[in-house]
């Protein structure tokens, strides 16, 4: 199975409220129709508190599992998509600087089962590798380096998602890896930057990655979670 992210900017003339409301409802229940589709999440950006990383100029992410890369894209032949969620994007989203990623999920660290309705908020780490390594050895590197910090940061859940190989067909994505941590709350995060502090700057090694990634806190809308 395979994980895609489309990264939404927001219309610049509709407001942070306007776009967040209008994705959840009526997009997040039209998009209920695409059958593909296994799981769907709606990570809704919090502005406060401020994540010590560079912001994105996406407002939103969606997260769509699927069985494959080609059911994926095959999506936009679907009439579900075409006449549903398809139809509704222009409404809220800047679609010229919509992006999307495939990518396959490593779980670092599993935590109790998340239910559909499990409050919280996560960090939504966007990646880009330094282009000096190889795709092979930035996933091999930062897969481990993110392990070995897990425990030291103290999310609850703790998830990294690596570029699928056939994303690179025909051109470099816009990142290499979303690395994605829960937590009980905004409160929590800004413990954890506070008191693991050298854990999170290893996440951020210029060394590994081109500069320190982009991120922000989210709140999380799972719109299609089967419950196992």
């Amino acid at each position: 199975m395979v994980k895609m992210f489309a990264f939404l900017p927001k219309r610049p003339d509709i407001s942070d409220d306007r776009f967040h409301k209008h994705w959840r409802e009526p997009h997040g229940e039209v998009t209920k129709r695409i059958t593909t589709i296994h799981r769907y999440v709606q990570s809704h950006r919090l502005h406060e508190p401020a994540t010590g990383l560079p912001e994105s100029i996406y407002e939103g992410i969606a997260e769509a599992w699927f069985d494959s890369i080609d059911v994926g894209l095959k999506m936009g032949e679907d009439p579900n998509y075409i006449e549903g969620a398809g139809a509704d994007e222009p409404n809220f989203i800047d679609l010229p600087n919509l992006a999307f990623l495939f990518t396959t999920e490593r779980t670092l660290h599993e935590g109790e089962p998340l239910r559909q309705d499990a409050p919280g908020v996560k960090l939504v780490h966007l990646l880009r590798r330094d282009r000096t390594r190889s795709l092979s050895e930035f996933a091999e590197r930062y897969e481990r380096l993110a392990g070995a910090q897990t425990q030291a940061i103290g999310a609850r859940r703790d998830v990294l998602c690596l570029a699928h190989p056939d994303a690179y067909t025909f051109a470099e994505p816009v990142f290499d890896a979303v690395h994605e941590l829960w937590f009980e709350d905004a409160d929590a995060y800004l413990r954890s930057r506070a008191q693991a502090a050298d854990a999170w700057a290893q996440l951020c090694d210029a060394d590994l990655t081109d500069g320190a990634g982009l991120g922000f806190l989210a709140d999380e809308y799972r719109v299609i979670w089967p419950e196992s």
